[in-house]
């Protein structure tokens, strides 16, 4: 899937529709991306039906909600509880210590998370829980940001390559927020496939920047320089 930003518009290669936002989100930095995302997301979670679904690392619980649609059975879990109060009626949420899913063997369906295995310390341990609650044939789906993105490259060139672990948000919601490491789309690969996942599919997401400069194509000149990471696969 690719996408086009323009002003309040967004193109979507995935079914070749033009979606208009409201104007504040062209005035608003990283906003055409955020919209984006959020619809791949939507997307995703408009093509399962009647499945167990757990959200690992569920936060506000924005995108957690989009699942609860098609007679889905939606869970959430995180450290701390985040959730938006008008969220909260359309999945249930777990707290747990972020080590040890509470929940049996072979559980879920499908398993969720967004921009949460960049957090973890112990990303190996982590991925070997979602295993164990995961169903086998279940299917697992993971977006996190690629450190060989276009903005990484260009720091790098101006001799102020970033550094792991890195602090991105001092404060705000959940406090301080550090990522422990980001990942290439091989690194991300052979981490799943190490686990025990089959039938892995790596899409690279968004081509351009974010920040002071807001700029985004839908045409993907070096994949591999794209600023997101969706990796889904299948569960031995």
């Amino acid at each position: 899937m690719a996408y086009l930003s323009r002003g309040n518009f967004i193109y979507s290669s995935l079914n070749n529709k033009v979606i208009k936002f409201p104007s504040v989100y062209g005035k608003v930095d990283r906003a055409a991306m955020a919209m984006a995302y959020a619809y791949y997301i939507k997307n995703l979670a408009n093509s399962l039906k009647n499945s167990n679904i757990l959200d690992v690392g569920c936060g506000l619980g924005n995108y957690t909600k989009l699942f609860s649609v098609n007679n889905n059975k939606v869970t959430g879990i995180d450290i701390l509880d985040y959730r938006e109060k008008k969220l909260r009626e359309y999945f249930k949420f777990i707290k747990y210590d972020g080590r040890k899913m509470p929940f049996g063997d072979n559980k879920f369906d499908v398993v969720v998370n967004f921009d949460v295995i960049e957090h973890i310390k112990d990303d190996l341990n982590f991925m070997k829980e979602i295993r164990r609650v995961i169903k086998k044939d279940g299917k697992l789906f993971i977006a996190t940001p690629n450190r060989d993105r276009l903005a990484n490259l260009l720091f790098t060139l101006v001799g102020k390559p970033k550094k792991f672990p890195l602090v991105v948000q001092e404060s705000g919601i959940g406090g301080k927020s550090v990522h422990e490491r980001e990942y290439t789309g091989k690194e991300l690969v052979l981490l799943v496939k190490k686990v025990g996942f089959k039938n892995l599919h790596l899409d690279y997401f968004w081509f351009g920047l974010r920040g002071k400069i807001n700029l985004g194509t839908k045409r993907f000149f070096i994949k591999e320089l794209c600023q997101y990471l969706f990796l889904s696969g299948v569960r031995k």
